[in-house]
């Protein structure tokens, strides 16, 4: 950050290393953001029920980022347009 440069940091929401002291100290800092997304938002999908199916899956994931832009287009949520 201190060169100018843009990092992304993503783990599943729950993930006990967002109670890291490490990524709780990096989260306080100055121009730093946290976000949430539905990763079926973006197209993830997992095995169905059925052999060869396919359907989306939700994964909750967390981000963090000093790139506005970035943290802005990864919170979209679950919209319940699919199963």
């Amino acid at each position: 950050m201190k060169r100018g440069w843009w990092f992304l940091h993503e783990h599943p929401a729950y993930a006990s290393s967002w109670k890291l002291p490490e990524v709780k100290e990096l989260q306080e800092l100055e121009g730093v953001m946290t976000s949430e997304a539905d990763q079926c938002m973006y197209g993830l999908k997992t095995r169905g029920k059925s052999k060869g199916e396919e359907e989306y899956a939700r994964k909750r994931t967390k981000f963090m980022t000093n790139s506005e832009c970035i943290g802005m287009e990864l919170s979209r949520k679950c919209d319940g347009s699919h199963q």
